[in-house]
């Protein structure tokens, strides 16, 4: 009798005591697309020492994977998370998620019931982000951000002078891996008129971004003459600092003369060793750097 009022005593306290046991599964996990991001939602578990939950994904083709990748934690107080990854691509292809719940004694929980989206067709490109101004060799130079978009294809590139319409100036393929430019066009020693810049993204499907914001710098635009295509300020041979420095993978170098002839541009190494010719074209003097 006495060893049988003992056992139920046992099984009691087993009962009686929840930090024995992992926390239970959360239940009603949902998802929506919000902005073109996936947007979890789920309910909160009723254990007092639930202290996270974690949230878990894979990417397949097929049904419900065999296994998912740990992504990020968030707190009890939290039950939604938004994925920051936009996956684009081949709708056929689809994205799962699942979330456990963690206690205080780091117990985890059953992974939940999954969700799951189709990966998301490519739509319009995203705004293209900090676009700056500053001035090289007295012209208008622009940087911006990379957009994150996989299929970026390049970057339009816009010109206002003052209160003129906007035009298209300029196509930045991405293949060149340059996200910048420099409008040689505009002259920032002849501060007399507001030019303007703005920048649009093209994805691989033509789409264009909306405007990224504007950059303005007061110079004047050279403006071609149909009578004498000369550079009304060029009255001597000038060769440009490159940009960027020879570090990067590719430079820019500009230079300028007063009248055609043969161009020749090649590079030296510091020993004076001749180790690329760049460029050879019937248009101007011999300019040897």
């Amino acid at each position: 009798m006495n060893q049988f009022f003992r056992c139920l005593i046992i099984v009691n306290f087993y009962v009686n005591n929840p930090e024995n046991a992992q926390p239970a599964k959360p239940q009603n996990l949902n998802l929506s697309i919000v902005d073109s991001h996936p947007y979890l939602t789920w309910d909160a578990n009723l254990e007092s020492d639930t202290s996270s939950y974690k949230i878990y994904k894979a990417n397949t083709s097929g049904g419900e994977p065999t296994s998912y990748n740990y992504v990020t934690t968030v707190s009890s107080s939290q039950t939604s998370w938004t994925d920051p990854v936009i996956t684009y691509g081949d709708p056929s292809y689809k994205i799962f998620y699942k979330i456990s719940a963690v206690d205080n004694t780091n117990k985890e929980s059953v992974l939940s019931d999954y969700v799951w989206t189709n990966y998301l067709s490519s739509p319009n490109p995203s705004q293209p982000k900090n676009l700056n101004l500053s001035i090289i060799n007295y012209h208008p130079h622009l940087t911006w951000s990379p957009n994150p978009e996989p299929d970026i294809a390049g970057y339009n590139i816009y010109r206002t002078e003052n209160s003129n319409p906007t035009e298209l100036i300029a196509y930045i393929p991405k293949i060149s891996r340059h996200t910048y430019y420099t409008d040689n066009l505009v002259h920032t020693n002849l501060p007399y008129d507001t030019i303007s810049y703005k920048i649009k993204a093209k994805n691989n499907s033509d789409l264009l971004s909306v405007y990224s914001d504007e950059v303005s710098v007061m110079a004047t635009l050279q403006k071609p003459n149909p009578e004498r295509e000369l550079n009304i300020s060029q009255t001597n041979y000038s060769l440009e600092q490159n940009y960027p420095n020879t570090f990067n993978p590719s430079t820019e170098i500009s230079y300028s003369l007063k009248e055609d002839g043969l161009v020749v541009i090649k590079v030296f190494d510091v020993l004076g060793k001749e180790v690329s010719i760049l460029k050879t074209n019937s248009k101007k003097l011999v300019i040897i750097i």
